[in-house]
């Protein structure tokens, strides 16, 4: 165990430094989570630094059957954007953390450098236990996709919609629109995004098809390797 930690302590800096969430298909997302609700948050509550949202479940997608739902509605890392609206009904899809600890990236980053502590120390001073009980009718879980699996549902005067951020790409054959919630979302059917989540569950092994930036990918990849080339060709032959 003793070495397990310092291995994580000399990766994480590197890790750290270089992190961003990129992009990930709806399948993909479907597929990596433990469990997919629909829900309505009715509690968020402070466990010190930490904001824990329960949500009543109304219809299961995917996953166990518990009448509410734990899960962690604050950020953990530069790039997490967990977290939670009082009322709101979303579509919560979830890694499950049965340990109920909460791992704290930015913690461990602050302890290691600006504490000149061990790793294991740091390590230790960057978990949080969290005071929750497993039950037969509750679980506590994280947010999958760095907070992205945090999706709003709103109301229009025609229908019911998901307002998704934009790095969690929809099908193509899925109609999305504008957002409300402004730049870095996308809006699409309810009823629609449902059926798509079920397929993939129902179906892992059929999601990049429906794609195009997933099929495109080897071919676009290709092309950015070649741009480079031609730079660094140039800087060398120029000097700039």
């Amino acid at each position: 165990m003793q070495r397990f930690v310092i291995s994580l302590a000399l990766l994480l800096p590197s890790l750290y430094a270089q992190a961003y969430v990129g992009v990930r298909s709806l399948h993909q997302v479907v597929n990596d989570s433990d469990a997919i609700y629909i829900a309505k948050v009715i509690e968020i509550s402070e466990y010190k630094s930490y904001k824990i949202a329960k949500a009543q479940v109304h219809e299961i997608l995917k996953g166990p059957r518990y009448e509410n739902v734990f899960y962690l509605a604050s950020s953990t890392w530069n790039c997490d954007i967990s977290h939670a609206e009082l009322g709101d009904d979303v579509v919560l899809m979830l890694y499950e953390n049965a340990d109920r600890i909460i791992f704290d990236l930015d913690k461990y980053m602050e302890a290691e450098f600006s504490s000149n502590l061990s790793p294991a120390e740091a390590l230790r001073r960057s978990e949080t236990q969290l005071p929750l009980a497993n039950t037969n009718s509750e679980r506590f879980y994280e947010l999958a996709f760095s907070g992205r699996g945090y999706i709003q549902i709103s109301a229009d005067d025609t229908s019911r919609r998901v307002e998704v951020t934009d790095d969690l790409f929809l099908p193509d054959d899925m109609k999305s629109q504008k957002s409300k919630l402004g730049y870095g979302y996308v809006s699409a059917d309810l009823n629609e995004f449902i059926a798509v989540v079920k397929d993939a569950v129902a179906r892992p092994d059929t999601s990049d098809n429906r794609y195009a930036w997933f099929r495109e990918w080897p071919q676009r990849l290709k092309e950015m390797e070649k741009e480079e080339a031609l730079q660094t060709a140039s800087t060398l032959r120029h000097g700039r």
